[in-house]
């Protein structure tokens, strides 16, 4: 079994990847921008937008629950998602500086 090398790496540059691994993904990708111009959102407003199935949408949402960048609120029968901006922040900042650097 291989184990990962991540922690050999600065935790600068372990953020980045995960940042970028976060929007290599369509689906995601729309995700993020839809709630940096709408705010909240619920399942289903997001599933006029990302052509996968339910079962799809809601593994890439959790996705980035389970890396902080979204925060919901359960009103039965809905739940909303919206950015938490300022992990959002956190993550791109530096994510951002690396693409500056390329250039």
């Amino acid at each position: 079994m291989a184990f990962s090398r991540e922690h050999l790496f600065s935790k600068r540059h372990q953020l980045i990847a995960r940042f970028s691994k976060l929007l290599s993904h369509p689906a995601r990708l729309t995700i993020i921008m839809f709630l940096l111009s709408s705010g909240t959102a619920t399942h289903e407003q997001i599933s006029e937008l990302v052509p996968l199935s339910p079962a799809g949408i809601s593994h890439h949402i959790n996705q980035l629950r389970r890396a902080g960048l979204l925060l919901y609120k359960e009103e039965n029968p809905r739940i909303y998602y919206e950015l938490d901006l300022e992990q959002f922040d956190a993550m791109y900042k530096p994510w951002n500086e690396f693409l500056e650097k390329l250039k």
